[in-house]
């Protein structure tokens, strides 16, 4: 039960961050660069899909362990945080290239 409450609040976390973001997004369309705008945009549809994938977590079918892989839902709350981090070190590469320094290995 605990864990159930857990993934939809965090998913209930995600959607509020995506909800402001896109807030942001809309009421600065015209006080930001275009290409800050598309990484607020980039923000919002990462934490949708968090939002998502937790929601999706809540629902019984994910709580039974696999063999060998065990309970589904673990890998549902992990992937968002994955993806962030890997979206963010790409990110990092691309500003690096833009200004000129050669990315780290």
């Amino acid at each position: 039960m605990s864990t159930t409450l857990w993934g939809l609040d965090i998913g209930s976390i995600y959607g509020i961050l995506a909800l402001f973001t896109n807030l942001l997004a809309k009421e600065e369309r015209k006080l930001v660069a275009p290409l800050t705008l598309a990484g607020y945009r980039r923000e919002r549809n990462l934490e949708l899909t968090a939002a998502t994938a937790f929601f999706i977590s809540a629902i019984p079918l994910f709580w039974r362990p696999a063999p060998l892989v065990g309970a589904s839902r673990f890998y549902f709350w992990i992937a968002p945080f994955i993806v962030r981090r890997g979206l963010a070190v790409e990110q990092n590469k691309v500003q690096a290239l833009r200004i000129g320094l050669r990315p780290h290995p």
